[in-house]
């Protein structure tokens, strides 16, 4: 800051990084400004730095937080200018918390005031590659009680570390390792108070997504009668 040209005698703000002595970093604001004799020659310059760490870990907050509303207002557009639930569902995937997924399905109820005790419907699948092997078994996970105890129609479900987590079952533990799913997260698809089904999503390792992060997510698919997912699925 003492090399920099002071022609304009204007003061001046930077902001930069610091690293102390424990390894933390520390962002400091350094407000400059030049003092003057009575001749208007430079006197002295005068330096006040702050640590503005905490107000910079706000503003990266707020920052992500619009970036997400920003997301949500995308997919929510694009949702509303498609009629087809691949379509739909091709456009949920690409949000940024579910793009590392392998897997998704969109499992509807056949009765939805009975839930999946009547059986549920497979409605659409997507593939994060055309490539992707077969999961031979996925049809016999959506058949099992065990699988829709773990879905909560109030928020979405977060289950990771599948080779040993205790809430999984034997036999759904050995479907979801077949198709190499070691997380997964559930949606409920929730329209005017009744309970129709579920977004399932698949990953082949642990992820580390908090509810919180996944809010703007769900509040995106469950908007309401006016989604068009639901009312393409009211037209079947």
């Amino acid at each position: 800051m003492v090399a920099r040209d002071h022609s304009t005698h204007k003061p001046f703000t930077q902001v930069y990084r610091i690293i102390r002595p424990d390894d933390s970093l520390r962002w400091i604001s350094c407000h400059a400004f030049l003092v003057h004799d009575d001749a208007n020659n430079r006197d002295y310059q005068v330096n006040i730095a702050q640590d503005i760490t905490k107000q910079n870990q706000v503003d990266q907050a707020l920052r992500k937080t619009l970036d997400r509303f920003r997301e949500q207002f995308t997919l929510s557009r694009r949702m509303s200018l498609t009629r087809k639930p691949e379509a739909v569902l091709k456009t949920l995937m690409s949000a940024q918390e579910l793009r590392p997924a392998q897997r998704a399905a969109l499992l509807f109820f056949n009765d939805p005031k009975a839930g999946p005790n009547h059986g549920v419907e497979l409605t659409v699948a997507w593939l994060s590659h055309q490539g992707k092997p077969a999961w031979l078994s996925e049809t016999s996970l959506y058949e099992e009680m065990d699988f829709w105890n773990l879905v909560q129609p109030s928020r979405s479900m977060i289950i990771n570390s599948v080779s040993d987590n205790p809430r999984i079952s034997t036999l759904l533990r050995e479907i979801l390792l077949e198709g190499k799913i070691q997380s997964f997260v559930l949606f409920p698809i929730v329209t005017s108070g009744i309970w129709l089904g579920c977004l399932a999503v698949y990953f082949e390792e642990d992820v580390q997504l908090s509810h919180i992060e996944l809010a703007h997510f769900k509040s995106t698919h469950r908007s309401g009668h006016h989604h068009p997912l639901q009312s393409q699925i009211a037209k079947n």
